[in-house]
């Protein structure tokens, strides 16, 4: 699985059949933040916010966005 951001690839995630994304699953947009994973929030920071202009889901080449699964 690859996860790009304005275009530029910014994490692959390899999958084996020890995850569950060899079926089918819901995504989930999640705007959690810190942890280990996000790195330490800054105690000054009060709210932001998080936009997501689209999400285009590709399987086999062909783009499924738009489409109902």
């Amino acid at each position: 699985m690859k996860f790009y951001v304005d275009n530029q690839l910014f994490y692959t995630f390899a999958n084996t059949t020890s995850f569950p994304f060899n079926q089918n699953f819901f995504l989930i947009i999640n705007s959690a933040i810190g942890g280990g994973f996000g790195g330490t929030i800054d105690s000054d920071f009060t709210s932001s916010t998080f936009e997501i202009d689209y999400v285009r889901v590709i399987i086999n080449g062909v783009c499924l966005s738009g489409s109902s699964l």
